[in-house]
């Protein structure tokens, strides 16, 4: 950001001030930031904060459809260490996608992490029907999380459709292990989980081991509160007959092996309301 100009580059003694000085002095006065009794500025371009950067000491408010915040870094910590954002702000409303590579599960060594072309980390998989774990998810204080959807991919072909395929919920748990399932409704159980697709066909399950999305809509128990709740996605993976893929065998004849293992590749949250944008998020 650019400092405003000197109404002089060197004062010198001796030197006549003229009117103009004095002119461009209360410009620059009137232009200023007021730290203490704050006011409204409109800057006809973009301010860059270079350097050590800034500390946001109290609560801002950031409005108007242009602004945006680049990895802002806070100081202190505290509640009021935050930029609020104007009711019309863009920024109220946020997409967050996450790879699925954390997990927490009852048997760990039932989920293991998938790696894709390049060594890079393509989600989670296991190798066991029915096996249930836990992802964390990121999320906003004070946000709405409106949906999250899943992304996945049944790796292998399947001759029947499974007796159940695999579900998903989406839960805040408090300090002392209470479940809060967000998830309501008639196509929901009682514990808030959902299928993660409506085949009716083992075709259609499969779908040519493509990606698939299925979005999960957070009905209930879905202000986040951050200081009361932690907040998770739960997978239960289907449960049914295996898939049975040919394995040529040299010299023997051909065979059949079980496998099995769909891939859970991420989640894509959408918040909204946000009403502040801080480091503690």
């Amino acid at each position: 950001m650019a400092h405003l100009n000197r109404a002089q580059p060197d004062w010198k003694r001796g030197y006549v001030t003229v009117g103009n000085d004095l002119k461009v002095i209360d410009q620059n006065s009137f232009v200023a930031v007021n730290g203490d009794a704050g006011g409204t500025w409109t800057p006809g371009a973009d301010l860059s904060i270079a350097g050590a950067g800034m500390v946001a000491a109290a609560p801002w408010t950031v409005a108007g459809a242009s602004a945006v915040l680049y990895a802002p870094t806070f100081g202190k910590g505290t509640a009021d260490d935050a930029f609020g954002l104007a009711p019309a702000h863009p920024g109220r409303s946020w997409t967050l996608v996450q790879a699925l590579a954390a997990c927490h599960a009852v048997y760990p060594e039932q989920v293991f992490i998938v790696l894709g072309p390049g060594g890079l980390i393509q989600g989670l998989q296991t190798d066991t029907p029915g096996a249930r774990w836990l992802s964390p998810l990121r999320v906003y204080g004070g946000a709405t999380l409106e949906t999250v959807s899943l992304r996945f991919i049944v790796a292998f072909t399947h001759t029947v459709l499974p007796a159940s395929l695999a579900q998903m919920r989406v839960i805040a748990v408090d300090a002392l292990g209470g479940i809060f399932p967000m998830g309501a409704g008639a196509l929901f159980d009682n514990g808030g989980f959902h299928a993660v697709s409506a085949a009716s066909t083992a075709a259609a399950w499969n779908a040519s081991s493509s990606p698939q999305t299925f979005t999960y809509v957070c009905s209930q128990n879905n202000v986040i509160d951050l200081a009361k709740f932690t907040y998770w996605l739960e997978i239960i993976e289907e449960v049914g007959p295996p898939a049975t893929p040919t394995l040529n065998c040299f010299p023997a004849p051909t065979t059949t092996i079980p496998a099995f293992g769909n891939v859970f590749v991420s989640a894509t949250s959408f918040l909204d309301g946000i009403s502040l944008f801080d480091g503690r998020n």
